[in-house]
């Protein structure tokens, strides 16, 4: 048997799910403060907001994916000639990020050998990029 509302329609989603109904969960004031929000437009803005700061997020999540495999390449300089065209759009995509690094900071000698730190450097940027938006976006929520 279906649980019954008073009025003895059914119950609402929520409440047949043992759940409060969403306006008590606010006291009167909360609830006019966001009944303002609503009709002056704010909420909108801070879902977009929202909306593309994890947007962005996912972005620079893709973008550190094709650094990590810009590294997992550069321990491996031969790879087989059919992976060449994606090869070389790594490269294109990483390096106008990966050229003010390594004006900044040139590779180091270590051993007769020189190591490019710069793609250290783009992650722990990337990393502190990706931690700032995603505190702005639930801070806005």
């Amino acid at each position: 048997a279906a649980a019954a509302a008073p009025g003895g329609g059914p119950l609402p989603a929520a409440e047949r799910l043992g759940a409060e109904p969403l306006g008590a969960a606010w006291s009167p004031e909360e609830a006019r403060r966001l009944a303002g929000h609503f009709r002056g437009g704010k909420l909108a803005g801070v879902a977009m907001a929202t909306s593309a700061a994890l947007v962005a997020n996912q972005v620079l999540e893709v973008y550190y994916f094709i650094l990590v495999v810009r590294i997992l390449l550069s321990w491996w300089p031969s790879t087989p000639p059919m992976l060449d065209p994606i090869v070389d759009l790594i490269y294109q995509v990483t390096e106008p990020v990966l050229a003010p690094f390594r004006a900044f900071v040139p590779p180091l000698n270590i051993g007769g050998s020189a190591v490019d730190i710069s793609i250290i450097l783009a992650i722990f940027l990337l990393r502190w990029v990706k931690n700032q938006l995603l505190v702005y976006a639930f801070k806005a929520a």
